[in-house]
């Protein structure tokens, strides 16, 4: 299997993609991972074949399907159909509208492509057409955007997989069924933060990490092509474009076609700028909205903590101190403000955070930091798991905060000689007795550690760790080994 370009054809018919399989040379008009075509083409059946004239010498070449074959297969006007043009060892794939009296039209190009002559006879296969599909619960069913929009329609094809087709645009071809993982929740909440998806699709960053993310998702999740995805350099400094240009070519393994000219930043960047990624396909930013709808509808804690990461991925930030990390904020807009407070609320977030100036979340605080980690690793979630410079920051923050070494300092000691007299603290830590009490009668060291005893010869200080300061040093040792991985 290898793509062919034939060197005769105009720009736009270049852009066709084109396959040898076997012996046969396919050329197809659709959204699909090349793979997936492969496989799909030699499993499926025709569910009707015939010879037909094609008209060449309109401005739209068209054939007619025969009234007989019409009513066999029960094909009316309006309908969608999935069809291939033979010719020798020569196919055209492609989905079109039927008209009245069975009409078809045929790209110009896929015409020019055959060499097709006014009236020539070629073969004429119909593979599928569209149909409803009863909603079945294996995950996520996106055979069912046609609820979401009433101008889509859908071809079953085998092995689970459907034709999208939508107004006449290049349709897309793509699993029936997706899994409601975590994900895809990430990625759908990352470009929801720093993406649009009315219009096209398109993503603005400038972490490679994040990028790659997307373009593993789309691909591995919806099956879609990084080859379909086109990328534009915003630059402030563009006597700097063509280092930028290489560093985002090679970091991200694209090729030349891919990239748009090079834009002017009105905003001062660094020397690799910012990358756009963009599909300017509707059906795909149609379909984005129809996935993400459905998430937000069923969203539940679980999920939420997920939608949380991905918008933390594109929103977030880690702000420190002199003391440490001083807090984690989360920026929104008014449109966005009532969307994060429910996934805030959910992941039981809500109460750890604030809101500043009316566009950020704000975490801030030594307990209120230790109880944001610990709500998210306990529900097995790697805040920042994705964007490493930031999840560094944020997890040396903590780690390296006063309180959290002083905390280490006292409790390591403790769990490991638990239940020891003040004087033996002192000797163990090799501090006074005195500073050691002063220091572990503070307030905010109540829930880590306890202290009995009347502090007399009969009766002396008693101290041990308790079960919160157990979990507190199991998630310093959780985050020095996740802020590195």
């Amino acid at each position: 299997m290898k793509t062919i370009f034939n060197k005769n054809l105009t720009k736009e018919e270049k852009n066709i993609p084109c396959l040898e399989i076997k012996d046969k040379r396919i050329y197809y008009k659709e959204i699909i991972n090349s793979f997936n075509f492969v496989n799909l083409y030699k499993k499926e059946k025709s569910i009707c074949e015939f010879l037909a004239k094609i008209n060449t010498q309109t401005l739209r070449p068209f054939i007619r399907i025969p009234l007989k074959i019409r009513k066999s297969i029960n094909i009316n006007e309006k309908d969608i159909v999935l069809i291939r043009i033979c010719k020798e060892k020569q196919e055209l794939e492609f989905v079109t509208q039927v008209y009245e009296w069975g009409l078809l039209r045929i790209p110009k190009n896929f015409v020019d492509i055959l060499d097709i002559k006014n009236n020539e006879k070629v073969l004429i296969k119909i593979v599928g057409k569209n149909t409803a599909l009863v909603s079945c619960n294996k995950g996520i069913d996106l055979a069912q955007i046609i609820n979401y929009d009433k101008n889509v329609k859908i071809i079953p094809r085998q092995k689970d997989f459907i034709i999208i087709y939508y107004k006449k645009k290049i349709p897309i071809t793509i699993p029936r069924f997706i899994e409601s993982s975590s994900k895809l929740i990430e990625l759908l909440f990352l470009i929801h933060g720093d993406g649009h998806y009315k219009s096209k699709l398109y993503f603005v960053n400038k972490n490679p990490e994040l990028h790659k993310f997307v373009f593993d998702g789309f691909e591995n999740i919806f099956n879609i092509p990084k080859e379909l995805w086109r990328a534009r350099i915003l630059l402030f400094d563009l006597d700097k474009k063509d280092y930028s240009k290489r560093y985002w070519k090679d970091t991200l393994d694209l090729k030349n076609p891919q990239f748009y000219t090079t834009s002017k930043s009105a905003l001062k960047t660094n020397s690799r700028g910012n990358l756009r990624i963009i599909i300017d396909k509707t059906i795909l930013s149609l379909l984005f909205r129809f996935v993400f709808d459905k998430i937000i509808n069923g969203l539940d804690e679980k999920n939420s903590f997920h939608a949380l990461n991905g918008l933390l991925y594109a929103e977030g930030g880690a702000q420190l101190n002199k003391s440490g990390l001083h807090k984690i904020t989360l920026s929104f807009n008014k449109q966005e403000k009532e969307l994060f407070e429910k996934i805030l609320r959910k992941a039981s977030i809500s109460k750890l955070a604030k809101e500043e100036q009316n566009k950020t979340f704000v975490i801030g605080g030594w307990n209120n930091l230790y109880s944001f980690f610990k709500i998210l690793l306990s529900n097995n979630i790697i805040p920042f798991r994705v964007h490493s410079e930031r999840r560094k920051k944020a997890f040396d923050g903590f780690l390296n905060h006063s309180f959290t070494k002083t905390m280490v300092k006292h409790l390591a000691v403790l769990n490991k000689n638990n239940n020891s007299t003040a004087n033996e603290l002192a000797k163990l830590l090799e501090i006074r007795r005195d500073s050691i009490l002063d220091t572990l009668r503070k307030k905010q060291y109540g829930n880590f550690v306890k202290i009995e005893g009347k502090g007399v010869n009969k009766n002396p200080f008693i101290i041990s760790i308790t079960k919160e300061g157990k979990i507190f040093l199991k998630l310093v040792v959780q985050l020095e080994k996740l802020k590195i991985n």
